[in-house]
């Protein structure tokens, strides 16, 4: 059993730029990356004989560290008419962020020695497509 938790503030700074095609389209990217500082905490169980016996537990908050952050996304959009005063937006892009030393693992050394371990920091990815759709209104 493994839980992961990170609460944290930080900044963040990011920049947006965007192409129009015309007929509503628009090519656009998005650069961000963020410093935030918080504690990560984690609960790892590690057991035996298909998950009866029980070998080690892990209960542990880390102290206050600096995690960084960046964020990728780059998409296409098109905005339409739908009334006097509403639009029509639909997105479609892909998304990639990276948390830096987010993750903390506590391994055996080896198989042999139960006493002997080991902690890792490690990073935590995400990607994937997305769409968005909306309705902007003017008022």
């Amino acid at each position: 059993m493994f839980d992961r938790n990170f609460n944290g503030i930080g900044v963040r700074a990011g920049s947006e730029t965007k192409l129009a095609l015309g007929s509503g389209y628009s090519l656009f990217g998005q650069a961000g990356g963020a410093l935030l500082i918080g504690d990560v905490s984690f609960t790892q169980q590690e057991t035996n004989v298909n998950g009866r016996v029980p070998v080690v537990a892990f209960i542990r908050v880390s102290e206050s560290q600096v995690v960084p952050l960046l964020e990728l996304i780059a998409g296409i959009n098109w905005l339409s008419d739908i009334g006097e005063d509403a639009k029509l937006d639909i997105t479609f892009g892909y998304a990639a962020e990276q948390w830096f030393n987010v993750l903390n693992d506590v391994r055996f050394v080896d198989s042999s020695g139960t006493g002997s371990l080991s902690q890792e920091s490690s990073d935590l990815s995400s990607n994937g497509l997305f769409v968005e759709l909306g309705i902007n209104f003017d008022f």
